[in-house]
């Protein structure tokens, strides 16, 4: 008996419009949710998007509500630029984890890696595809993405956008940039079995909802409220690498000065300081949520791509914490891995202290952090605005641990310890009979004693620093800074004719 012809263009045409099946795209609708294939046509310039792997799944004999194997995958463009695009599509048996659209991914990744081009996952996996994967031959064929451990993968942003466990959750942990819509979840596991292995109930959203997983882990950098947000910061993200060179909109000119209070124990929001520092409105912060005692993320300056590390004053006075240093620790890497070079604003008392951080990995982060600055090769300008002191100094690109340019402010300080602490630890106990506003007056003689060899001036003459700057030079400075450090492209050599 002879099969009937295949009618390529009106099968495709079937996919494309019913997915999974007309009722579970319109459930999905109801509920407010964009279909992978909306989002496609949403998101990409029109008409753009050329689907690899249509068909995958669709064996003979089976419907078209099983084309795709729960994954949309291709290429497309944002504004001109190529863009690979992997978006799990739930109205296909969950978008479920299978040897299968693991290939169709990997096919996608290996030309986006041949030509550069940037990888967009948006990711919300119902987990490993049961019964099948129960079968040891079938879980022992299916590696976890090989690709995501190629170091010289290209740039992959991921976008979570409903419940995602196993498959897209192991590409998120691995993504350079991962954005979390509000009401998704991303786990390894669901609260359901999580409840039956170990008796523990648990809802999805206290397990792995988006405000609990950016407060709490490193692997969500931007949580946003709705689909219209998560298009534009998805745009932004992509556009640091499809476009590192832009015509670059400076922001107003600004009195840096007036920004930053003179007294080094008032707080101030270093946002405005960076804000000014960079391009107009070309901040993306990573990481908000946790570790706030530094501003991280990716900026642009003279619409070049540069990377922020900021000390945040407004938070633990700008102390480091073993959260705060794991955030600048993973921007470094970041930076490090794409060549953007790096603007550092140091205003730190230094690392946070106590039985907690201790027992929270303090040490181990610090030098985890000093290691990776230290051995990074992307370009790091460095601005003490007004102190650094102890081994925060040099986890914050010291000269000797990854700042190519150090700079300070005439008033800034650089020492071991903060006067006020150390003249307290030293003489704390010899003035403790005297009345409370006597012991502070004479405290605070012996720490301006103290601090009287850790000004800007006496640390630059031992090259502790490269140069001290005038407050109102520091905008034009990092430019020049900036322009200085970046890679010169040298024409071949000639040869002799």
């Amino acid at each position: 008996m002879s099969e009937e012809p295949f009618d390529v263009v009106a099968t495709r045409k079937l996919v494309q419009e019913q997915m999974g099946g007309a009722e579970r795209l319109r459930a999905l609708r109801l509920a407010g949710r964009r279909s992978a294939r909306d989002f496609i046509a949403a998101f990409f310039d029109s008409g753009s998007f050329t689907e690899l792997g249509t068909f995958a799944g669709m064996r003979s004999g089976l419907p078209p509500t099983a084309a795709g194997d729960g994954r949309i995958t291709g290429h497309a463009t944002l504004d001109g630029a190529p863009i690979a695009v992997i978006v799990d599509d739930v109205t296909v048996k969950r978008a479920s984890s299978t040897a299968l659209n693991a290939r169709k991914a990997e096919r996608v990744v290996q030309t986006a890696k041949r030509t550069g081009m940037p990888i967009l996952y948006v990711g919300e996996a119902g987990g490993a595809r049961l019964p099948e994967t129960l079968r040891g031959d079938v879980f022992v064929s299916e590696p976890i993405y090989p690709w995501l451990f190629d170091p010289e993968r290209p740039p992959l942003v991921t976008a979570i956008v409903g419940d995602s466990y196993g498959g897209s959750s192991f590409v998120a942990a691995m993504s350079d940039i991962v954005v979390m819509l509000q009401g998704s979840v991303l786990a390894l596991t669901s609260p359901r079995v999580i409840g039956i292995a170990t008796g523990v109930q648990v809802s999805a959203e206290e397990l792995g909802g988006a405000t609990v997983v950016a407060a709490q882990t490193d692997l969500v950098d931007i949580v946003v409220e709705d689909p219209a947000e998560l298009d534009r910061v998805l745009r932004k993200a992509l556009e640091f690498f499809t476009c590192p060179v832009t015509e670059g909109k400076r922001a107003p000119d600004a009195d840096l000065r007036a920004l930053v209070p003179v007294e080094e124990s008032k707080v101030y929001d270093v946002h405005p300081v960076v804000d000014a520092i960079l391009d107009q409105d070309s901040l993306l912060e990573l990481g908000g949520a946790r570790g706030r005692s530094l501003v991280t993320g990716l900026g642009r300056v003279d619409g070049r791509v540069v990377g922020v590390i900021a000390s945040q004053p407004m938070r633990e006075a700008g102390a480091l914490s073993p959260a705060a240093c794991e955030k600048a620790s993973k921007l470094t890497a970041l930076c490090d891995r794409f060549g953007f070079p790096i603007v550092c604003l140091v205003d730190t008392p230094g690392f946070q202290i106590g039985v907690h951080v201790e027992h929270s990995g303090m040490l181990r982060r610090a030098m985890d952090l000093i290691e990776r600055n230290t051995a990074a090769a992307c370009p790091t300008v460095t601005v003490i605005l007004r102190k650094a002191f102890g081994l925060a100094f040099f986890a914050m690109f010291s000269p000797d641990h990854g700042g190519d340019v150090v700079l300070a402010w005439p008033g800034a300080h650089v020492g071991f310890m903060a006067p006020a602490v150390a003249a307290n630890v030293l003489y704390g106990d010899e003035f403790e009979g005297l009345a409370p506003a006597d012991r502070q007056e004479q405290l605070a003689e012996r720490a301006a004693s103290l601090g009287a060899s850790a000004t800007a001036r006496d640390v630059a003459a031992a090259m502790g620093i490269d140069e001290i700057i005038d407050e109102a030079d520091t905008i034009p400075a990092v430019r020049r800074f900036l322009d200085v450090l970046a890679p010169v492209e040298r024409a071949p050599a000639r040869k002799d004719t």
